[in-house]
Protein backbone atom coordinates (compact mmCIF):
# COMPACT_ATOMS: atom_id res chain seq x y z
CA UNK A 1 0.00 0.00 0.00
CA UNK A 2 1.37 3.33 -0.69
CA UNK A 3 2.20 5.67 1.96
CA UNK A 4 0.09 8.94 1.84
CA UNK A 5 2.28 11.44 2.30
CA UNK A 6 -0.23 14.58 2.33
CA UNK A 7 -0.99 13.17 6.03
CA UNK A 8 1.56 13.87 8.09
CA UNK A 9 2.62 13.77 11.96
CA UNK A 10 3.77 16.81 14.52
CA UNK A 11 5.92 16.73 17.21
CA UNK A 12 3.36 15.12 19.40
CA UNK A 13 2.76 12.85 16.67
CA UNK A 14 -0.88 13.96 15.87
CA UNK A 15 -2.59 13.15 12.79
CA UNK A 16 -3.32 16.20 10.43
CA UNK A 17 -5.30 16.67 7.30
CA UNK A 18 -5.07 19.72 4.98
CA UNK A 19 -3.07 23.20 5.41
CA UNK A 20 -0.29 23.71 8.22
CA UNK A 21 -1.90 26.10 10.92
CA UNK A 22 -0.56 29.75 9.84
CA UNK A 23 2.40 30.81 11.99
CA UNK A 24 3.52 27.52 13.50
CA UNK A 25 6.00 25.70 11.55
CA UNK A 26 5.92 22.09 11.91
CA UNK A 27 7.95 19.96 9.78
CA UNK A 28 6.17 16.81 8.17
CA UNK A 29 7.74 13.70 8.87
CA UNK A 30 7.33 11.40 5.78
CA UNK A 31 8.06 8.24 7.88
CA UNK A 32 6.73 4.75 7.58
CA UNK A 33 6.17 2.46 10.67
CA UNK A 34 7.54 -0.93 9.78
CA UNK A 35 5.75 -3.67 11.46
CA UNK A 36 7.02 -5.67 14.42
CA UNK A 37 5.56 -9.24 13.24
CA UNK A 38 3.89 -9.84 9.07
CA UNK A 39 3.01 -13.63 8.84
CA UNK A 40 -0.12 -15.01 6.81
CA UNK A 41 -1.97 -11.80 7.10
CA UNK A 42 -1.44 -10.96 10.33
CA UNK A 43 0.69 -7.17 11.21
CA UNK A 44 1.97 -6.13 14.54
CA UNK A 45 3.20 -2.70 14.49
CA UNK A 46 4.95 -2.14 18.17
CA UNK A 47 4.49 1.77 18.39
CA UNK A 48 1.42 4.17 18.99
CA UNK A 49 -1.27 4.25 17.15
CA UNK A 50 -1.02 7.79 15.58
CA UNK A 51 2.13 6.89 14.09
CA UNK A 52 0.32 4.31 12.05
CA UNK A 53 -2.77 5.58 10.89
CA UNK A 54 -1.98 7.59 8.61
CA UNK A 55 -0.08 4.77 6.69
CA UNK A 56 -3.42 2.37 6.88
CA UNK A 57 -6.05 2.05 4.35
CA UNK A 58 -9.43 0.42 3.49
CA UNK A 59 -10.11 -1.38 6.92
CA UNK A 60 -13.24 -3.48 6.72
CA UNK A 61 -14.08 -3.72 10.65
CA UNK A 62 -12.46 -2.02 14.19
CA UNK A 63 -12.72 -4.30 17.39
CA UNK A 64 -10.47 -2.55 20.10
CA UNK A 65 -10.31 -2.39 23.57
CA UNK A 66 -8.75 0.72 24.62
CA UNK A 67 -7.72 1.84 27.92
CA UNK A 68 -11.03 2.51 30.31
CA UNK A 69 -9.14 4.49 33.16
CA UNK A 70 -9.39 1.74 35.61
CA UNK A 71 -6.36 2.21 37.07
CA UNK A 72 -5.33 -2.12 36.15
CA UNK A 73 -1.63 -0.89 34.61
CA UNK A 74 0.63 2.35 34.21
CA UNK A 75 -1.14 2.45 30.44
CA UNK A 76 -4.82 1.82 32.08
CA UNK A 77 -4.93 5.41 34.12
CA UNK A 78 -5.75 7.41 31.31
CA UNK A 79 -9.09 6.56 29.09
CA UNK A 80 -8.27 7.39 25.27
CA UNK A 81 -10.90 8.99 23.51
CA UNK A 82 -8.84 10.89 20.46
CA UNK A 83 -8.87 7.85 18.04
CA UNK A 84 -12.41 8.49 16.47
CA UNK A 85 -12.19 10.65 13.75
CA UNK A 86 -9.09 9.08 12.62
CA UNK A 87 -9.94 5.78 12.39
CA UNK A 88 -13.21 6.60 10.41
CA UNK A 89 -10.87 8.19 7.84
CA UNK A 90 -9.50 4.58 7.28
CA UNK A 91 -12.57 2.49 7.61
CA UNK A 92 -13.98 1.51 3.91
CA UNK A 93 -17.55 2.94 3.23
CA UNK A 94 -19.57 0.17 4.64
CA UNK A 95 -17.58 -0.76 7.60
CA UNK A 96 -18.30 -1.73 11.64
CA UNK A 97 -16.81 -0.50 14.50
CA UNK A 98 -16.79 -2.91 18.37
CA UNK A 99 -14.93 -0.61 21.03
CA UNK A 100 -15.36 -2.28 24.84
CA UNK A 101 -15.21 -0.27 27.67
CA UNK A 102 -16.42 0.10 31.22
CA UNK A 103 -18.77 2.43 33.37
CA UNK A 104 -16.54 4.82 33.96
CA UNK A 105 -15.87 5.12 30.82
CA UNK A 106 -19.37 4.49 28.62
CA UNK A 107 -20.73 7.74 28.60
CA UNK A 108 -17.57 9.58 26.68
CA UNK A 109 -16.55 6.23 24.95
CA UNK A 110 -20.42 6.55 23.43
CA UNK A 111 -20.64 10.16 23.11
CA UNK A 112 -17.15 10.07 20.72
CA UNK A 113 -18.11 7.08 18.65
CA UNK A 114 -21.44 9.01 18.17
CA UNK A 115 -19.73 12.28 16.63
CA UNK A 116 -18.43 10.15 13.59
CA UNK A 117 -20.07 7.00 13.40
CA UNK A 118 -24.05 6.02 13.75
CA UNK A 119 -24.41 4.08 17.14
CA UNK A 120 -26.44 1.26 17.04
CA UNK A 121 -26.30 -0.65 20.44
CA UNK A 122 -25.00 -1.09 24.04
CA UNK A 123 -23.60 -5.15 23.98
CA UNK A 124 -23.24 -6.35 27.29
CA UNK A 125 -20.64 -8.66 28.06
CA UNK A 126 -21.88 -10.93 30.82
CA UNK A 127 -19.18 -12.55 33.12
CA UNK A 128 -20.07 -16.14 34.26
CA UNK A 129 -17.51 -16.18 37.29
CA UNK A 130 -16.83 -13.34 38.93
CA UNK A 131 -14.57 -12.05 41.84
CA UNK A 132 -13.91 -9.75 44.10
CA UNK A 133 -15.52 -7.86 47.56
CA UNK A 134 -18.35 -4.94 48.04
CA UNK A 135 -21.96 -4.59 46.83
CA UNK A 136 -22.97 -5.80 43.76
CA UNK A 137 -20.25 -7.42 42.72
CA UNK A 138 -19.54 -6.31 38.67
CA UNK A 139 -20.02 -8.85 36.55
CA UNK A 140 -20.42 -7.23 32.89
CA UNK A 141 -18.15 -5.27 31.03
CA UNK A 142 -19.85 -2.92 27.67
CA UNK A 143 -19.18 -3.21 23.98
CA UNK A 144 -20.17 -0.69 21.58
CA UNK A 145 -21.30 -1.40 18.36
CA UNK A 146 -21.17 1.23 15.79
CA UNK A 147 -21.56 1.89 11.80
CA UNK A 148 -20.19 3.67 8.90
CA UNK A 149 -22.37 3.09 6.03
CA UNK A 150 -23.93 -0.02 5.47
CA UNK A 151 -21.87 -2.87 6.78
CA UNK A 152 -22.69 -6.69 6.01
CA UNK A 153 -24.26 -8.60 9.01
CA UNK A 154 -24.04 -11.87 8.98
CA UNK A 155 -26.55 -12.30 12.03
CA UNK A 156 -25.19 -16.25 13.06
CA UNK A 157 -27.43 -16.58 15.06
CA UNK A 158 -30.29 -16.90 12.89
CA UNK A 159 -28.34 -18.40 10.33
CA UNK A 160 -26.03 -20.80 12.12
CA UNK A 161 -22.71 -22.31 10.77
CA UNK A 162 -20.99 -25.33 12.32
CA UNK A 163 -18.16 -23.04 12.19
CA UNK A 164 -19.95 -20.50 13.58
CA UNK A 165 -21.38 -23.11 16.25
CA UNK A 166 -17.93 -24.43 17.18
CA UNK A 167 -16.45 -21.08 18.00
CA UNK A 168 -18.62 -19.25 19.72
CA UNK A 169 -20.95 -21.81 21.20
CA UNK A 170 -25.11 -22.56 20.14
CA UNK A 171 -26.10 -20.61 22.94
CA UNK A 172 -23.74 -17.53 22.56
CA UNK A 173 -24.50 -17.49 18.94
CA UNK A 174 -27.99 -16.02 19.34
CA UNK A 175 -28.80 -12.63 17.92
CA UNK A 176 -29.00 -10.43 21.05
CA UNK A 177 -27.37 -8.12 23.05
CA UNK A 178 -26.32 -9.69 25.83
CA UNK A 179 -22.92 -12.32 25.29
CA UNK A 180 -21.96 -14.06 27.78
CA UNK A 181 -18.24 -16.21 28.31
CA UNK A 182 -16.05 -16.67 31.46
CA UNK A 183 -13.90 -13.75 32.97
CA UNK A 184 -10.30 -14.44 33.02
CA UNK A 185 -8.36 -15.98 36.34
CA UNK A 186 -4.80 -17.77 36.86
CA UNK A 187 -6.89 -21.14 36.24
CA UNK A 188 -8.17 -19.89 33.06
CA UNK A 189 -6.30 -21.99 30.00
CA UNK A 190 -6.72 -19.04 27.16
CA UNK A 191 -5.36 -16.64 30.23
CA UNK A 192 -2.12 -14.97 29.42
CA UNK A 193 -1.66 -12.41 32.05
CA UNK A 194 -2.83 -9.13 30.51
CA UNK A 195 -5.13 -7.49 33.11
CA UNK A 196 -7.76 -6.54 30.70
CA UNK A 197 -7.63 -9.50 28.15
CA UNK A 198 -10.68 -10.21 26.41
CA UNK A 199 -12.06 -13.64 25.48
CA UNK A 200 -11.91 -15.28 22.37
CA UNK A 201 -15.23 -16.49 22.37
CA UNK A 202 -17.02 -12.28 22.82
CA UNK A 203 -14.24 -10.84 19.91
CA UNK A 204 -14.99 -14.16 17.55
CA UNK A 205 -18.74 -13.22 17.50
CA UNK A 206 -17.87 -9.67 16.60
CA UNK A 207 -15.61 -10.76 13.49
CA UNK A 208 -18.16 -13.63 12.43
CA UNK A 209 -21.41 -11.31 12.11
CA UNK A 210 -19.31 -8.10 10.94
CA UNK A 211 -16.62 -9.67 8.18
CA UNK A 212 -16.37 -11.82 5.44
CA UNK A 213 -12.74 -14.46 4.84
CA UNK A 214 -10.12 -12.63 3.85
CA UNK A 215 -11.64 -8.98 5.29
CA UNK A 216 -9.54 -6.81 7.81
CA UNK A 217 -9.81 -6.26 10.85
CA UNK A 218 -7.92 -3.49 12.97
CA UNK A 219 -7.53 -3.30 16.67
CA UNK A 220 -5.85 -0.18 17.77
CA UNK A 221 -4.60 -1.52 21.52
CA UNK A 222 -4.12 -5.10 20.90
CA UNK A 223 -2.70 -5.78 23.97
CA UNK A 224 -1.82 -9.72 24.12
CA UNK A 225 -3.66 -10.03 20.66
CA UNK A 226 -7.00 -11.88 21.21
CA UNK A 227 -8.56 -9.99 18.16
CA UNK A 228 -5.46 -11.11 16.10
CA UNK A 229 -5.35 -14.36 17.21
CA UNK A 230 -9.26 -15.00 16.34
CA UNK A 231 -8.90 -13.29 12.95
CA UNK A 232 -6.80 -15.64 11.83
CA UNK A 233 -8.40 -18.90 13.61
CA UNK A 234 -11.54 -17.38 11.46
CA UNK A 235 -9.67 -16.95 8.08
CA UNK A 236 -9.48 -13.21 8.23
CA UNK A 237 -6.83 -10.57 8.16
CA UNK A 238 -5.52 -8.41 10.87
CA UNK A 239 -3.74 -5.28 11.98
CA UNK A 240 -2.91 -4.69 15.66
CA UNK A 241 -0.93 -1.87 17.12
CA UNK A 242 0.69 -1.76 20.37
CA UNK A 243 2.81 0.88 22.25
CA UNK A 244 4.30 -1.64 24.97
CA UNK A 245 6.40 -4.41 23.55
CA UNK A 246 5.88 -7.37 26.22
CA UNK A 247 2.70 -7.44 24.79
CA UNK A 248 3.76 -7.84 21.37
CA UNK A 249 6.33 -10.42 22.15
CA UNK A 250 3.04 -12.39 24.03
CA UNK A 251 1.06 -11.63 20.87
CA UNK A 252 3.28 -13.38 18.60
CA UNK A 253 4.19 -16.17 20.91
CA UNK A 254 0.44 -16.72 20.65
CA UNK A 255 0.02 -16.47 16.87
CA UNK A 256 2.99 -19.11 16.53
CA UNK A 257 1.15 -21.58 18.67
CA UNK A 258 -1.51 -21.44 15.86
CA UNK A 259 0.89 -22.59 13.31
CA UNK A 260 2.36 -24.88 15.62
CA UNK A 261 -1.15 -26.74 16.02
CA UNK A 262 -2.88 -26.17 12.72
Amino acid sequence: MEFDYDRYLDHDRQWHDGELPKGKEIRAERVVRLPYYDCDGITIYNADFNSVLPQLDNIDCIITDPPYGMDKADWDKVPQYGWYENAYKILKENAALYVFCGENSYIEARTNLEKYYDFQRTIIWQKENVYGGGDYLLAHEYLLYGKKGKPIFNNIGRKSTSNALKVVGKEQAKDISVWKSKGFNNTCAEYVGHPTQKPLQIISKAILNSTTENGVILDLFAGSGSTLLAAKKLGRKAIGIEINKKWCDVAVKRLAQIEMFS
